[in-house]
This record gives structure tokens, sequence and C-alpha cells, in this order.
């Protein structure tokens, strides 16, 4: 199954939300298995993967390679293509997420195409048959009813899939920002930009930490943009290997 990150009280009086934020990673090694784990978001799927992380100063990966020394990263030298879905996002959306998108970009290196809008909402099964292109890294809104990992205290969950693109390595190559439609809207700009840079954040392969001068600390309410150990984790996530 997929693990479920800590989640803590969210209270809506005056509208100050504490948001707890949840990564998952799903890994699939088509080379070794020759099938797909399916399910990014574990909905309705039972997924055998393993996550570990690796620490330094105030910011965790959330994948190590095979070899357990190095962190799995998108390829820098490839533009990670993302798609926004609209559909229950609040007005002025867009201003946010491409906001969110540029700080990670400024922060990783990463290169983004903003791919523009679409109607898909498979929040899993990104990846699609082995033998296609992954989908873009979606973006949307939806409600604890369409995807369970929502419910209770989840802001928004965020993740990658990856793929052994080389024998012995690992790359991301898709991945998935879901957000809780009804608390997202709730929100202010300040708060509703650092939920997507956080879950931005797990997309290109950082976990949780328990320093609370992060963003990738797993309830946001006194800090709204990246930390130093976040920026220091980034920027070795956007340092890996071109294919």
């Amino acid at each position: 199954m997929f693990r479920k990150l800590s989640a803590h009280g969210r209270t809506r009086s005056s509208l100050v939300l504490t948001v707890a934020l949840t990564a998952l990673v799903v890994v699939f090694n088509p080379t070794s298995t020759g099938e797909q784990l399916r399910g990014m978001l574990g909905i309705g799927q039972d997924l055998t993967f393993t996550i570990t992380t690796s620490g330094g100063s105030g910011y965790e990966f959330a994948v190590l390679q095979p070899d357990g020394l190095e962190p799995v990263t998108w390829d820098p030298c490839r533009e990670i293509r993302y798609v926004v879905n609209p559909e229950g996002a609040p007005s002025g959306y867009a201003e946010v997420v491409t906001a969110s998108v540029a700080d990670i970009s400024r922060a990783t290196g990463l290169r983004f195409d903003y791919v523009g809008t679409t109607d898909d909402r498979r929040f899993s099964d990104r990846s699609g048959p082995l033998d296609t292109t992954p989908a873009p890294v979606l973006i949307g809104w939806a409600t604890p009813d369409e995807v369970p990992d929502l419910a209770g205290d989840v802001a928004g969950v965020g993740g990658a899939e990856a793929a052994h693109l080389e024998r012995d390595r690992l790359t991301y190559v898709t991945g998935v920002v879901v957000l809780d439609r009804d608390p997202f809207a709730e929100m202010g700009h300040t708060l509703r930009r650092a939920v997507v840079t956080h879950e931005l954040g797990h997309v290109v392969g950082l976990e949780h930490v328990d320093d609370p001068g992060q963003l990738m600390y797993a309830e946001t309410t006194s800090r709204s943009t990246l930390g130093a150990g976040d920026l220091d984790g980034l920027s070795i996530l956007g340092s890996g290997p071109c294919r």
C-alpha cells in the first residue's frame, strides 16, 4: 500500500487553517518485473514498494537509489511537463500554481513546461502503459469522496513515480498534486501558495522533516516560503545526472 504521513488538526475559525500535507511516492521497475505498479495514490490498489529517507541539514529525500547513496531525481536535461485541471479550483489558482512552480524551478534549476489545462482526473495511474510516454504531472483539486487520501486533516497530496530508465538507476517520470477543494478555497493567497509549493516539493523528491522552520514540515502555519534546509535539499535534487 502507500505510505500516508502524519495528519494533524485542521481548524476553520477565522479561516486559520493548520494544514497537514501528505507525500507519497511509488517506485515501479519495468525492467525487473515487466509489470507496472499502478495507482500512484493507492486508490483501490494494493502496491508493494519501499520508501527510504536520507537526511541532511533540514531536509529529507523521499526515495534513494538502489545503492542507497543518492536520492532519486528527475532528469535535469528534460523539462518536467505539467498540466492543471481547474475543476473545483478557486479564482486566482493560475497565479498561485505559476508562482509555486517558479519557486521550485529556481530552487532546483529544473525546467518546467506548462502544457495547459486538461479535463484529465487520473490522480492515479499517471504513467500509463510501459511502452508509452508517461503523462505530465497533474495538478488538480478534488474532494475526499473522489480522492480518499484527502480525508481528515489532509489539505493536499503530492508525489512522483519513478522508473528504471537505466539499468541500475531510478528516475522520476511523472507525478501528481491534488488539493482538498473546500479547505483550499478558504485559504488566503499566502497559505495557498505555501501548500502548493510544499506539494511540489514532494513531486521533485523531498520528504517531510521534523523542523518547523522548513516548508516541508508536515504542518504549515508559521512558514510560507522555502527554508534554508528546503533549499539545500532542492538544490541536490536538481543536480541529478542527465540521461
